[in-house]
Order: C-alpha cells, then structure tokens, then sequence
C-alpha cells in the first residue's frame, strides 16, 4: 500500500464510524416514532343511546361507551376503566382505576378483547337503569389498549351521564319529617 493512502486510513475510520453513529441514531429515532407516534389513536365517546326496531315494543335504552381507531395503526381494545381523578386527588396523588365489566350477554354489545384496523370501531353497551350508577367522585370513562394506555371519553359526557341519570331515576330520600 502506498505511503500516501496510509495517512488517509484514520480519517476513513473516523468516516465509518460517524456514518455508524448516525445509523444508530436514524435507527432509535424510527423505534421511538414507531412506538409512540404509530399506535392507534382511539376516540372514546360515552353516553345514552336509544335502539329502535320495528320488532321492539318500545325503544331499548343503554349505556355506550364506543371508542373508533383513526390510526395510523391497528389496536386492541382491552377493558372499560374509570377514573376518580378531581382535583385533590391529582395534587395528593391519590387517583384511583378501576374497570367497569360490560354486558357480555347483550347481542348487540361488542365483544372484549377486539382488535380494531383503521377505521373500525366498537360499540359497548352497558344496562341502563337504576342499577347501573355512576358515582359522584368518578371523572372519566375510556377504554384501555394493548399498549397500556387508556382512552378517556370527554369529560363532559360523563357529567352529562350523571345528571341525566339523577333526572330519570331519583333517589328516594327518607321521610325525615315523621322524626
């Protein structure tokens, strides 16, 4: 080899190994996006919904709690979790989570756990009546993923939930009076 190539062998090295640098870089970049960015982005929605058909008497009225991939990729759809999460108990770090069960015997419930492609959704559906109560200290309803994450349904909804809930099925309250 001539003497005049041998001088340029560090810097090759150099050359290599920066070129390798960069690669590793390229390749945890492209692991982070595609763990973070890639997975599915579910909405969850929750409220009341009413089924009409010509072969019910009167309207089926039930608790849904949907959720509706929009990508980029697949996901699977675990549980419906709860959250008790006010104020204080952000700043005490006291949150609570917890899972609400579905009606599994409902036909026209889907079924957990389902994997949902872009575009496809789920319809959860959960009995309606006085029975099924939200408590005044629980702040969101989502569904959980594959990944861990859980998808929350606006706030709102859940509020609207309840008072709508406390206007169709009061509770009784004792008759204090007679004391």
């Amino acid at each position: 080899m001539p003497p005049a190539l041998l001088q340029y062998i560090p810097l090759a090295a150099l050359g290599i190994s920066l070129l390798a640098l960069f690669v590793s870089f390229a390749n945890l970049g492209w692991n982070m996006y595609r763990e973070l960015a890639l997975r599915g982005r579910l909405t969850v929605s929750f409220g009341i919904r009413q089924f009409f058909h010509e072969s019910f008497p009167k309207p089926l009225t039930r608790v849904c709690v949907s959720g509706t991939n929009f990508g980029p990729g697949s996901v699977r759809v675990s549980m419906i979790s709860y959250r008790k999460a006010g104020m204080w108990r952000r700043i005490l770090r006291r949150v609570e989570v917890g899972t609400i069960i579905h009606d599994y015997s409902d036909p026209l419930s889907g079924k957990l756990p389902a994997k949902l492609e872009v575009g496809d959704s789920i319809d959860l559906l959960l009995k309606y009546g006085p029975e099924f109560e939200v408590p005044a200290d629980v702040t969101d309803i989502g569904l959980s993923d594959s990944f861990g994450h859980i998808h929350w349904a606006p706030r709102r909804s859940v509020r609207t939930f309840r008072t709508r809930h406390e206007k169709d099925f009061p509770k009784k309250r004792p008759n204090t009076a007679l004391i």
